[in-house]
């Protein structure tokens, strides 16, 4: 996919709920793709610590489709969130 050809359809600040909505999505016959950010640098973490925050905390999971597939992301999301 190309950048311009995408928009983005959710954040997500799991694994666990990027997995099932990418397995939705993958139902659904909607491809997409996922750009990781971070959300601690390493900076900020040697500054306040990171101790008794769970692995994978920082960082957030944003999910791309097609711009024609939007509207139809957007209904299996509803699905799926709901049964979270």
């Amino acid at each position: 996919m190309l950048p311009f050809q995408t928009r983005e359809l959710i954040t997500l600040p799991t694994l666990e709920k990027l997995s099932a909505v990418r397995e939705a999505l993958s139902a659904a016959g909607i491809s997409s793709t996922v750009k990781i950010h971070g959300a601690v640098r390493g900076v900020e973490r040697a500054r306040t610590g990171s101790f008794g925050l769970p692995p994978g905390s920082g960082y957030t999971y944003a999910v791309y489709v097609r711009k024609q597939d939007y509207d139809r992301g957007r209904s299996v999301l509803g699905s799926v969130l709901r049964n979270l």
